[in-house]
């Protein structure tokens, strides 16, 4: 898990076309904080999802096996502690 407390709406942008120059497809996640969107990655037969999401100037992201709406359950507790 990453956060990050100063991101800016051009920060987020740019963290989500990193993935892209990796060749990873992203995905908006519509109507979960300010913005955010998802990309799955599989390495050696093992599914790697992926969820950013920003919120005014915080940003989180995760990145784990699990599905992607538990991943959205995580962040959202870890939203509503922080802002």
């Amino acid at each position: 898990m990453t956060i990050q407390v100063d991101q800016t709406p051009d920060g987020f942008a740019q963290g989500r076309a990193g993935f892209g120059t990796a060749g990873q497809t992203t995905r908006d996640l519509a109507g979960f904080q300010d913005e955010a969107y998802t990309t799955t990655m599989e390495s050696l037969g093992v599914t790697y999802n992926t969820l950013a999401a920003r919120k005014g100037s915080v940003a989180i992201q995760v990145t784990s096996r699990v599905s992607i709406e538990k991943i959205k359950a995580l962040e959202a507790a870890v939203f509503g502690k922080l802002v």
